[in-house]
Order: C-alpha cells, then structure tokens, then sequence
C-alpha cells in the first residue's frame, strides 16, 4: 500500500510541465499520478519510495495528490500539490528616480511569489521582498541612464509579467 507522498517541489506553473519528485513508499511499477482529476504524464517509478512525473495544466488553486498502483490501491495527499497564479504586475512608486537607483520601488499587482525577482529595463531590482499577501514587491532600483523602462517580475516558476514604460530616470 503507498504510504502519504511528500513533493518537491510543492507547486508549480499553470502550464504544467514541472518535473515533480515524489518520495515514500509502496510505489509500484505502472503506478499513476492525477493532480485534482488530470493525469501527469512521464510517469516513472525508480523504486519502491521514488518516483517521478511531469505535470499537467490546470487552473491557479491547490490540487489532490493521488498516487494509484496497478492493483488499485492508492494514497490521496490533500491539497498537495498548488498551481501558482499567473502574476500581473499593475503600478509602480514612485514612478520616476535618480540614475544612481538608490531610491525604493513598490511594486503593485497580483501572484507574486516570495523569490520573485524584478527587473528595471532588464537590471536587477535589489534585495525584492514579497508582502501582502503576494500584492506588493519592494525592492531598490538599479542604477540605469536616462530614460523610461519597463518593469518585469517573474516568480521562481518562471511565470512573470512587464509593465511597459512604467519608470523614468531623470538626468
């Protein structure tokens, strides 16, 4: 019988696609695994307490972990598995600093993740922490010449968003 799984990672990008390593034990060759109904694919047992598969597509939300063997007995983890949202990036503040890019940003939107990085016209935005229940980033600005750019977040999945011309250095 397959005892309760532990994963890593724990959750993933909507597209799917993640590959998941799944550890405990009773796993059986030909062994399946659905997130919430959605079978993953490239399912492949190593042994008795390893497995692995790649993820289906689903919609943001946390999803049931099943694990079914060939002769139909299986391990359901709750909740186990979530599918991060998509993050939309919608203002920045202050919307215009100094070119040596000592000054702080908020930025504002929706999904992000803590380990999000930002960038600033492709420049690393400094030392980004997640507040808000995933609704604010802070960071410092990077330093850049004079012009207006876009900023980007992309969360550790690989799921980001830009908000073009959204901060202007001044001379």
């Amino acid at each position: 019988f397959p005892t309760l799984p532990v994963l890593s990672p724990t959750s993933g990008k909507l597209v799917g696609g993640t590959n998941l390593t799944i550890t405990g034990s009773g796993f059986i060759s030909g062994a399946t695994v659905t997130i919430g109904s959605q079978p993953c694919t490239s399912v492949i047992v190593t042994s008795s307490t390893s497995m692995s598969c790649v993820t289906p597509t689903m919609s943001a939300g946390s999803y049931d972990l099943t694990i079914t063997n060939p002769d139909l007995q299986s391990v359901t983890l709750g909740n186990g598995y979530k599918y991060n949202a998509f993050p939309t990036v919608a203002s920045v503040s202050p919307t215009n600093g100094r070119l040596s890019g000592t000054n702080s940003l908020t930025i504002t939107g929706t999904g992000f993740i803590t380990g999000a990085s930002v960038t600033v016209g492709g420049s690393t935005c400094a030392s980004p922490v997640v507040s808000g229940g995933g609704t604010t980033i802070t960071c410092g600005a990077p330093a850049k010449t004079v012009g207006t750019y876009s900023i980007s977040v992309t969360n550790f999945d690989t799921q980001g968003d830009t908000l073009s011309s959204a901060y202007t250095y001044n001379p």
